[in-house]
């Protein structure tokens, strides 16, 4: 950036991608588990994925449940989420998956990527 000159990277993409698979290779090594293709969902938050909306898509995290509470209450103005049995942990999420996100999905076809994109900036929750 200081000079406009360009710099170049080396990165040993086997190292990479082993360093991308640790989740996988921990459940399977730890647990018996085998990993199986999820597309954008992570194996073991929920929600994790890219979500539709009604117009286009979005990528949003709640990687605990402190950031769950906050989604549910303040982004989707459905704080009885976070308080529901089934929804409360990170565990509870990940066992109730499909119902979950079925719910979520039915409130962002509300409104437009670019409103839920509004609603979620400076909330501390990672998004794209």
């Amino acid at each position: 950036m200081r000079t406009g000159r360009g710099s170049q990277i080396e990165c040993s993409l086997f190292e990479s991608q082993i360093a991308s698979l640790v989740n996988i290779a921990s459940n399977y090594l730890i647990g018996g588990l085998e990993g199986e293709r999820l597309g954008t969902e992570h194996a073991s938050i929920v929600p994790y994925q890219v979500f539709p909306t009604k117009d286009s898509f979005i990528m949003i995290s709640a990687g605990n449940d402190g950031q769950f509470a906050i989604l549910a209450d303040k982004i989707f103005d459905r704080a009885q989420w976070a308080v529901d049995e089934r929804f409360a942990t990170n565990s509870n999420r990940v066992k109730n998956r499909t119902l979950l996100i079925r719910m979520i999905e039915g409130r962002l076809a509300d409104r437009t990527t670019a409103e839920w994109v509004e609603r979620l900036t400076g909330k501390g929750l990672p998004f794209a």
